[in-house]
């Protein structure tokens, strides 16, 4: 990965999701690079185990916790982090959850849970911390969707759907601040090896489209693009691997004809969850 410990002690980052997965691996690499770094999460016991077990420079950080799905809660900690900070150059909403089923077998309480923390979530961050990045005339927005958030998966849906509204949310964004100082990109990653690909090992049929690449990705995987390519490209969209999102713009555009392709992607996909769960 680039060295980015070039003066970043004036830039100040805000991660959700920062106790587990991508979020806390990303929070320990901008506090290790001397950024100033808003680490937040939902599990407050969590986040502060992970401020004392990882050794975080607490005297260049807000630790808080934060539940993306309350404005309220956005706008307490945002508050608490400009009179510590200032200002706030780079968000990343980072923060998900997912759970397989297919749609009408799938409790309706599952689409809320989605939205708010996966959508919902994310607009209320973009829209606080970015109407401060327009008073600064800069920042950069970076949200985590889903190659799922390109091309609709059965079995995942709610979480797709989600993902989805992430992607043209964030695409909208970016045309509305480009001229404005202000860069959003979106990141759709393919299936990370976090908590969150254990979960969906226990849904075979559900999850097999999700596990039809070639292998998951690492948090490394992740963290390479963020700080080689798009922090410092600042593109509309990236897409991890490319290949992969390449084939997930193929069956959106083309709907109809992916589903007629999609058999052996679902068989490779269950053959790959049952070897995963015997190597437990």
């Amino acid at each position: 990965m680039t060295n980015h410990k070039q003066n970043n002690s004036d830039k100040v980052v805000w991660l959700t999701g920062s106790a587990s997965g991508v979020g806390l691996h990303l929070t320990n690499l901008f506090q290790s690079m001397g950024y100033r770094v808003i680490a937040t999460d939902i599990n407050g016991e969590a986040i502060n185990k992970a401020a004392k077990e990882d050794h975080w420079k607490t005297e260049n950080m807000l630790i808080r916790k934060l539940n993306v799905c309350q404005k309220e809660s956005w706008q307490s900690v945002f508050s608490e982090a400009i009179e510590r900070f200032g200002k706030i150059d780079i968000l990343l909403n980072i923060a998900g959850y997912v759970k397989p089923g297919f749609l009408l077998e799938t409790p309706i309480e599952e689409l809320e849970k989605h939205i708010d923390v996966n959508l919902k979530g994310v607009i209320y961050g973009c829209h606080i911390i970015g109407q401060q990045m327009l008073k600064q005339s800069s920042g950069h927005i970076i949200n985590i969707a889903s190659l799922a958030g390109i091309a609709p998966v059965p079995g995942m849906g709610y979480y797709s759907t989600s993902k989805l509204g992430i992607r043209g949310y964030s695409l909208i964004l970016a045309q509305e601040l480009i001229d404005k100082g202000i860069s959003v990109t979106v990141v759709c990653p393919d299936l990370i090896k976090t908590p969150m690909y254990d979960l969906q090992l226990d849904f075979e049929k559900e999850s097999a489209l999700v596990f039809s690449g070639p292998k998951p990705l690492t948090v490394d995987d992740i963290s390479d693009a963020i700080f080689n390519k798009v922090l410092p490209k600042k593109p509309f969209e990236c897409t991890l691997p490319r290949h992969r999102g390449w084939l997930s713009k193929f069956s959106n555009a083309f709907p109809a004809l992916a589903y007629h392709i999609t058999g052996p992607f679902k068989r490779i996909g269950e053959a790959k969850i049952r070897k995963a769960r015997q190597s437990l």
